[in-house]
């Protein structure tokens, strides 16, 4: 398995990104990023859950402790459980697929789904999340709509439609 130092590295240079470009979005200095990439140092949790998010990976493969960058649906959720952007969403996701389950089995391969969320903070980042973690399930996004429903707290209102081919094995989705 790849040391944390070496996957760091491998996928900032497959993105294209250079190192002052993550140290940036880590807000952090050029040099401890070098000195994460380096093997010298380590991130705080914190910045290890942002980098798994920035490259779509899970905890587990950015640490090396996989060689599966995506794991399984439901413990890349559990790995991602602390991160502010997918807390709120992983339940509407598990309900997104179980609804799919259901149409698939009375032959139809689309659903709309609709729920309140508490805890959305930012709305464009938790819809592309939100986007990119269906299709990595091989459901289509048709269109995502978060309403602010005024709340301080990040109450909205969630709704999602998607679809899917009828053979895309919708009804095995892999969450637990």
């Amino acid at each position: 398995m790849a040391k944390f130092h070496n996957r760091l590295r491998e996928l900032r240079e497959e993105k294209g990104e250079s190192q002052k470009a993550i140290a940036s979005y880590l807000q952090i200095t050029e040099r401890s990023l070098q000195y994460y990439e380096s093997g010298d140092r380590e991130p705080s949790i914190k910045n290890i859950e942002k980098l798994a998010t920035y490259f779509g990976v899970t905890i587990d493969y950015i640490l090396g402790r996989t060689n599966d960058p995506d794991g399984s649906f439901a413990d890349h959720l559990r790995s991602l459980a602390n991160n502010a952007i997918y807390e709120p969403i992983s339940d509407f996701i598990t309900l997104i697929v179980e609804e799919a389950k259901k149409a698939t089995k009375n032959g139809k391969t689309e659903v709309r789904v609709h729920s309140i969320i508490s805890g959305i903070i930012n709305d464009v980042q938790t819809e592309l999340v939100l986007q990119k973690e269906l299709e990595r399930m091989q459901l289509t996004v048709r269109n995502i709509k978060i309403t602010d429903l005024g709340d301080p707290l990040g109450i909205k209102t969630v709704t999602a439609e998607v679809s899917w081919a009828e053979n895309s094995g919708t009804n095995k989705a892999p969450v637990k």
